[in-house]
């Protein structure tokens, strides 16, 4: 019986009970006892022990002990214990699975680095999760060197060392808009937007940030890792830019750049791929002057494509700095960048370089003034490259010697003159319908026409206009030169287009010997040309004793009211009658259009007959002075539209060319290399001018 009570006593105090309790009424069986077996259950909670259904011992069981069920009775269950001691606890007091394990709160820290959530407390265990940066970590105890936190549902461990009472900065932030501060809940503050502050990790969807007053919070989404753009200065000195009180750069004076809002007295920029201060004072928002320039080059200042001014050579303007190759000037309230190139220091000569060009006749006069007037300086060469200086009226400027000297703007050209194709040399026809003459001169009507691409072999060349050729059948004849090229033609229709139109070269721009191929020359800007056909985008034109191809997208086109009929009178009808054969070449001898061309006394028996007023064909000498023409002029200023307009000593003594007025100006001819348009000021011909006569 001692031996029993002792084993009693031992198994009360391994369950912690409060109180003794009577002991069972077969414990003082002398036979062995039977260790009944059943399911195992767990508490969860504490629990009250019963030595019998409703019957309290004053024993109490800890939540999740392990127990095995025995039998139940009346809302009770018999269990046995651990120590095989057998008691009855409430029915609802266990459960099939142990309870969670809860802690309770102790500590509330700051993650000092980004951690690695363990799911035991011991180095090597396997992660479980992660805590960030700076992030406020509830913390539930410890075991050893670990300290217990939430994971989910449970619990993991971090080492306590890396947990700190306070959150450490993980960096800055700028304010992107104005935001409020709160603190447990108040607000206690607002952030300025672009205001730069450091952050303490986050919580949920706020950031932590320091106060005076301690830790607060800021919407997340309310900051940024860079400030708002605020607009653009101008550093109105050499100034420094820092990072933390360190010089970083350097702004020049005139420098443009972008700010970032500001900080006390100084301004925010960027400096790299970080944000430095600059000093607020040494900022501007215009440009400070930087100086006076010259505009050593005619230069157009545009924006958006439009054209906002023209800086003429020789001004004097004052600069605000310069970017790179470019400087800064001020056109009414804005501020505009113009290549430095285009500027000098010094004051330039009295005119502008405008580029260099050749010319193209024989012992080119040079006067002293732009005018016929002028006296003779200089002569020039066909063929001598020259400086040109700008125009004056139908001048063109050049410099002789220490002074500047004029020259007849129609001699020059951008082209150098190309020398003759020899003997041999293989020819292809441009045009379909090519005339082919029995001689060099077009007295009498082809004896063939050709068709474009028909191959030829040159046999000798007469003056400029004419080849002799053969072709592929042996058969010889002569061809006008602008019919021909040494270039196949391309396989492409071509296509008539109105000769009374106005056709001008929009810009300075290549020409071809065949479209798409290589260039072959260069046209001046304002050219007025005369395309009779068209080759796909081309424009089929002559240069000078050749047909080259013009991209048509560099020609502007214009109706000229001097090309339409105004009146059913013989002057309008002789003036209708040269018209559609503009662009044509001029061709020797010809007076009719199947010759493909026209010389200048040829046009005019043509258009007189056409006009109405019949009659024979003779030279420029006999209109002159016969009698098929009336009322001879002698002043210059005397002519009107219709009449007939003279000149001598072209290319012989006496009168040597005529052509048709097209108002008190203009006259439409044959002449130089086709039928074309021309200014009787020109002074080509005003040199020349002889006089009117009318119908």
């Amino acid at each position: 019986m001692d031996r029993f009570k002792k084993g009693i006593a031992l198994g009360a105090a391994s369950l912690l009970l409060f109180s003794s309790f009577p002991l069972p009424a077969f414990a003082e069986s002398s036979e062995t006892a039977v260790v009944q077996s059943g399911p195992t259950r767990y508490t969860v909670a504490d629990s009250p022990l019963y030595s019998a259904p409703g019957v309290a011992s004053g024993a109490t069981l800890k939540k999740g002990e392990e127990v095995t069920m025995l039998e139940e009775a009346d809302g009770y269950t018999q269990i046995r214990l651990s120590d095989d001691s057998l008691h009855y606890i409430e029915a609802t007091m266990l459960s099939t699975e142990p309870p969670a394990v809860t802690y309770e709160q102790t500590d509330l820290l700051y993650a000092k680095q980004k951690l690695s959530v363990l799911a035991e407390a011991k180095s090597d265990a396997a992660t479980s999760g992660e805590i960030a940066f700076g992030e406020a970590v509830a913390v539930f105890g410890t075991e050893g060197e670990y300290a217990r936190v939430k994971v989910g549902s449970g619990y993991g461990y971090v080492p306590s060392s890396l947990l700190g009472a306070e959150p450490a900065s993980i960096g800055q932030r700028y304010v992107q808009r104005d935001t409020e501060l709160l603190r447990a809940g108040t607000v206690i503050g607002t952030l300025k937007t672009n205001e730069r502050i450091a952050v303490y990790g986050s919580e949920g969807d706020w950031t932590r940030v320091k106060t005076p007053i301690g830790f607060a919070l800021a919407k997340t989404a309310d900051l940024g890792n860079a400030p708002l753009k605020t607009g653009a200065r101008y550093a109105a000195r050499k100034t420094s830019v820092t990072i933390d009180g360190q010089i970083t750069g350097t702004l020049k004076t005139n420098d443009r750049i972008a700010i970032y809002g500001t900080e006390g007295e100084w301004t925010r920029v960027k400096s790299g791929e970080a944000y430095g201060l600059v000093l607020t004072a040494h900022l501007s928002p215009v440009p400070v002057k930087t100086g006076d320039r010259y505009v050593a080059k005619t230069t157009v200042v545009k924006k958006d494509g439009k054209t906002i001014a023209t800086l003429k050579y020789g001004t004097k303007i004052t600069v605000y700095g310069t970017i790179g190759t470019s400087v800064r000037i001020k056109i009414g309230t804005a501020f505009h960048l113009i290549p430095a190139s285009a500027l000098s220091l010094t004051k330039p000569a009295p005119y502008e370089a405008m580029g260099k060009r050749y010319v193209t006749h024989d012992d080119l006069t040079v006067r002293s003034k732009a005018s016929l007037s002028g006296k003779k300086v200089a002569a020039f060469d066909r063929g001598r490259l020259i400086e040109t200086y700008g125009t004056s009226g139908y001048w063109t400027r050049v410099k002789v010697k220490s002074g500047y000297a004029y020259v007849a703007s129609s001699s020059l050209s951008l082209n150098k003159p190309k020398a003759k194709p020899k003997k041999g040399t293989i020819f292809y026809v441009q045009l379909d319908r090519t005339p082919l003459f029995a001689t060099d001169v077009a007295y009498s009507t082809p004896k063939a026409y050709l068709k474009k691409g028909t191959k030829l072999t040159g046999l000798r060349s007469i003056d400029d206009d004419f080849w002799q050729v053969r072709l592929p059948n042996g058969t010889t004849g002569y061809v006008i030169n602008p019919y021909i090229s040494i270039v196949k033609p391309v396989n492409t229709k071509q296509t008539p287009v109105s000769v009374k139109k106005r056709y001008v070269v929009k810009s300075t721009t290549s020409f071809y010997a065949r479209p798409g191929g290589a260039k072959s020359g260069l046209i001046e800007k304002d050219t007025r040309i005369y395309p009779r056909y068209k080759v796909g985008d081309y424009y089929i034109i002559q240069d000078g004793w050749s047909s080259v191809y013009l991209p048509a997208k560099h020609v502007s086109i214009t109706s000229d009211s001097l090309l339409y009929k105004k009146a059913d009178t013989a002057r309008e009808r002789l003036i209708a009658a040269a018209v559609p054969h503009l662009g044509t070449p001029y061709t020797w001898g010809s007076q009719n259009p199947l010759n493909g061309g026209f010389d200048c006394s040829g046009l005019i028996h043509y258009a007189s007959n056409k006009a109405g007023k019949t009659g024979g064909r003779t030279n420029v000498s006999g209109y002159w002075y016969g009698g098929f023409f009336k009322a001879q002029r002698t002043t210059i200023t005397k002519g009107k539209r219709g009449d007939l307009i003279f000149f001598a000593n072209t290319y012989k003594k006496g009168p040597s060319h005529i052509g048709i007025m097209l108002d008190s100006t203009r006259f439409i001819h044959a002449g130089g290399t086709q039928l074309q348009i021309n200014s009787i000021y020109e002074p080509r011909w005003q040199s020349h001018f002889l006089g009117y006569k009318s119908l």
